[in-house]
Parts: structure tokens; sequence; C-alpha cells
């Protein structure tokens, strides 16, 4: 549920506990939502001490000026890598390589030090046809943009990816092979430019089985009822088929309508939603949202959460206020913080990759937010049993996240805890592999520590975005990107897999260096988001090359097909 500000540029903690520097957004709409700067700073620090690395201090300033970016050397051809040359694990300054221009549609280029190529993919002023511009067919948006990191935006096949506009209410699908726009996707293509477009807010998700790559899911919310056909279209779940051939889209196909389970007696005005960044399963059968009335002047409030099994078309189980009149399964829970017949309003809810558990990502309870909720179970984020039995404690607080394998398969929910300034890995399996431990009132410690904000970047001025991996062969690392208005410290700014093994022992952490993100990020639009592919061989990320007018265009870099055969496991 974006802007998300828990995970971002932090002070140093005191006695174990780490003071954010931004809090989460909570009650606003996100279509409705303005853009928030990052509190960046833009001090020249030099990179971390120790003898593997590049001391050499970068201030990073950027410009609008494109005269200044001057091109450093000669760039060789731009051919993708077919094998992992030697990994980067060191700590050298990686910054974004110089340029001559804003690089233009279709261009790729070889990093000088990875040997990754990337191409810019999208043009933001191809984006047209959103019904909510004044001149629809006209205007266009101010960025191309890959919106989140913790869901593929490409399809299972990689033959197209979802890109995003500046607003939460529009998305189109680009061919990847000639980076060719293809169709703005539309809720009622048959109405043309009177159809409400989708987008963020709807929550578009490729299908992951195999046996669908050019379908998308995505729910109702925020769609006129009137473009609907006799359903709740907020309470509703689709599924919209893409064309290859014909670069179109059918009319999509409603999947369930969920208000015979929350019946509007009840649940008066709601809409279901996982709010914006959660996922299915991997295999997109399983599925997780809230029941929320987006109603109320005072923000949003989530009546329930539930899960769904789509292969079965069943409600798996709800978590409610109250049970009373609500067919089983159904589990009754307390919220103190939040009155009746509402809980807790979480930061988002998913269903783990293997979907054996939904995570409710309740924030920290604290004095100053939600502090009545301290010793319930929205005191902070949960993992329970898709029935909503067997909760467990997953973290410290709402931070950002994403998902990793074990070396061993197991499903590990990663994040950054601001608790303790560190990224940690979490067994979900149960509370025992957890391992959430108390520092101190209700701040936890949680599974596997592999490497510190501060190790990253001294001055604590740094965010994380982590990827999904879907691959369960694909084992023994986190994708984290990380961004920042400045590149003064090796980690800043950097695409990254962080080994799953306890950074705080004597070995340290074992980071394999991806590059640059090719930007700095000065508001919330700009942060970059990289995410991996279904099978994780390409970033998408949205870069701006260091512009800071507000422009931002999406990327692809592809990585070596052998990567993940050579990565070692620790």
């Amino acid at each position: 549920m974006p802007p998300q500000f828990d995970n971002a540029a932090s002070t140093p903690s005191v006695d174990g506990q780490a003071t954010s520097g931004r809090r989460a957004i909570k009650d606003m709409p996100k279509h409705l939502a303005i853009l928030f700067m990052i509190a960046a700073a833009s001090l020249s620090l030099p990179a971390c001490g120790g003898g593997d690395e590049n001391t050499t201090s970068i201030a990073g300033t950027a410009n609008t000026d494109p005269t200044l970016h001057t091109l450093s050397a000669t760039l060789p051809a731009a051919t993708p890598p077919t094998t992992a040359a030697a990994l980067i694990t060191d700590k050298r300054l990686m910054a974004m390589p110089a340029i001559a221009a804003y690089p233009a549609k279709g261009s790729s280029r070889v990093d000088p030090l990875t040997g990754f190529v990337s191409t810019r993919v999208a043009d933001k002023s191809e984006l047209i046809g959103d019904y909510a511009a004044a001149t629809p067919t006209t205007a266009k948006s101010a960025i191309s943009a890959i919106v989140y990191a913790r869901y593929t935006p490409s399809n299972t096949t990689g033959e197209y990816v979802l890109v995003h506009g500046d607003n939460s209410t529009s998305a189109w699908i680009y061919r990847v092979a000639d980076n060719k726009l293809m169709t703005i996707l539309r809720f009622n293509p048959a109405m043309g430019q009177a159809s409400r477009s989708l987008g963020e807010v709807n929550e578009l998700r490729w299908d992951y089985s195999g046996a669908n790559p050019y379908r998308l899911y995505f729910v109702g919310r925020s769609i006129p009822k009137a473009q609907g056909k006799g359903e709740n279209v907020g309470m509703s779940f689709y599924s919209v088929d893409f064309n290859p051939t014909t670069g179109t889209h059918a009319a999509p196909v409603l999947v369930r309508d969920f208000s015979a389970d929350f019946p509007a007696a009840t649940f008066a005005n709601a809409e279901i939603m996982n709010d914006v960044e959660g996922d299915s399963s991997n295999d997109s059968r399983y599925w997780a949202w809230q029941v929320m009335n987006t109603s109320l002047g005072t923000g949003y409030k989530p009546y329930a959460v539930f899960s769904y099994d789509k292969t079965n078309n069943v409600v798996l189980g709800k978590l409610q206020r109250s049970c009373a009149g609500s067919a089983a399964p159904c589990t009754a829970v307390d919220t103190p913080a939040t009155a009746a017949p509402y809980i807790t309003r979480p930061n988002m809810v998913e269903m783990s990759p293997l979907g054996t558990r939904v995570i409710v990502h309740w924030d920290r309870a604290y004095s100053g937010n939600n502090a009545a909720d301290a010793g319930s179970v929205a005191d902070g984020p949960k993992g329970f049993a898709p029935s909503f039995g067997d909760p467990i404690r997953i973290g410290s607080g709402a931070q950002h996240s994403g998902w990793a394998w074990s070396s061993s398969g197991t499903e590990l929910f990663v994040y950054q805890n601001s608790r303790n300034d560190w990224i940690e890995a979490v067994d979900v399996t149960s509370a025992a592999s957890a391992r959430c431990i108390v520092i101190s009132g209700n701040s936890y410690s949680c599974g596997t520590k592999l490497i510190s904000q501060p190790t990253l970047a001294p001055d604590f001025n740094i965010g994380f975005h982590f990827g999904k991996i879907y691959d369960r062969n694909k084992r023994g690392y986190a994708y984290v990107s990380t961004y920042n208005g400045n590149n003064n410290a090796w980690g800043k700014n950097q695409e990254m897999l962080v080994a799953v093994r306890d950074g705080s022992a004597a070995a340290g952490p074992y980071v394999v260096r991806l590059g640059s993100t090719y930007n700095l990020a000065w508001d919330y639009r700009s942060e970059g988001s990289g995410a991996l592919s279904f099978d994780a061989t390409t970033l998408w990320a949205t870069a701006n090359w260091g512009y800071t007018d507000g422009r931002g265009d999406v990327i692809r870099i592809q990585l070596p097909p052998n990567l993940w055969s050579v990565l070692p496991l620790q």
C-alpha cells in the first residue's frame, strides 16, 4: 500500500531501536496519492573501509542539463552476455555509467563493469488512451514505470511486460522482442475510449501456472459499476486474455463475485484488494485479499481478510472482527486499536509463494502507532495458515519485503528490519523456523541476518526494494535493489543478490553485484523499483539515468542465462 516509507532512509539504531526516517502513509486511496519526496541527503562520504574496496568518494550529483552527461569511454556493441563472467563480490563503487544524453527508446548499452546489457523498452510519450486524461487520446504520462519489485511485470514466457504510467489507473502491454507497445488494458474494450482502463489499483498479475501465459488477473477496484454486467464490480475477481497475434485483449471474464461471501448488509461499501503490493501463490492458485470499506472520508478500513483457492473456486478462510452470521470457516480476531466492525488495517496482504501461508503485513504496534494492539495478533506482521489458524510472527514491522528460497527450497520472507538495521530472511514454515526473538518491547529480530544497513551505506541514508524469486530452483539468494539521491557509498543505487547466510558471523555477508540501477531517487516515483522476470534472468526497472526533471522510463537488464548455475550456495 504505497507510499510505504518504513524501510526507507533511517537513522542509526539506539540500543537496537532504529528510528525510521519515514512512516507508511495509511489512509489515502492510491490513485489520489501525491508524490512524496524522499529524505535523501547528498553528503559525500567515503565508501566503507576495507582492503577490498575502492575508497574513491563519488557525490553523485544529478542534473537536468544533458550536456553535463559526458561519455567516459566508447561502449562496446550491445550483445547480451551468454555466460556469467567472474562474479563481482567486492565493495567497489559501481556508480551509474556516464551518458551523453538521455537514452532513446530501443537503445542498448553494455555496462562497462558487469558486461550486462540494458535496454530502454518503453517511452512515456506512447502511453496514451487513459480515460482519466483531459484529452485522453493525446495526453501523455510523465513516466513509464515498473511500479513494484514484489511481483514480476513480465509474463512467464518473457515475451510481454506490463508498463504503468504516472497514475494508478492505467497500464499497457509491451512486446519485449522489439519494444513495441501492443495495447492499453481496458475493463470493457468494446466501449473503447469510454471504458475505464486497468492499472495498478486493479492489481494486475500474470498467470503463473504455465498453462495460460497470456492471461492476466485483476480485481474490479474503483471501476464504475455501470461498466460491469450485473456483478458487484468492486467485489469481483476477473481474468483477461491477451492475444499475441492481434495485439489486443478479449473482454474480461468474471472468475468470482465475492458479494455473497461478504453481503452488503454487513460489509457495506466494500471492495476487495490486497492493497496493490501483494501477490498470489507461484502457480496462481491461491490468493488473499482484504474486504475494505472504501467510502470513509478518514481512510479505508478493512472488515476482513480472506483467502481463496481459484482452482476449486472456494473461500478457504476469513479473518474478521466478528464471525456472527458468517459462514465457516471464519476466525474472529480482536484488534483493540481499531473500533469494530473493522480490524486494524495492514499495509497489505498476500499469499506465500507455495500457498502455505496468508501474510498479513500489520505494522509494529507502539506508542503513537496502534499502541492498543500491542500484545494482540495485530502487533506486527503475521503469517497464518490459509484457514487463518496457526498465526506466527514473521518480522518486526511492515517494511518493504520480498521472497527467496533457502538452499533446501523452503519459503523465505525477506525484509528490512528497521529495529536492528539488518536485512533478514525468515523461514515461514513455523514459529520455530521463523526464530523471532524480542530485542526490547515490541521490537523483534527474526530469521537469518543477511546484511546490515550500515554495511551498505554508513550514513544510513538508503532505501530498499526486495523482489520475488519464483523459480524454486533459484535458491540461496535474495534479490535486493537500493535507491538514494547520491552514489557516495558502494551499496547505494545498486542491483544485487545477497546470499542467504548469517551475515553477522565472522565471514560476514556475501553479495553478488549486478551493477547500477541507472537511477537516482528524488521522490516516490523515482525509487526505481527493480523487479525480476519469472525465471529470474532479466531485471525490470524504472530508470532516469540521473536526470531529476521528472522523467523516467522502463528498462530491462539482461543477466547471463547461466548466472544461477554458477552462484555458490553458502
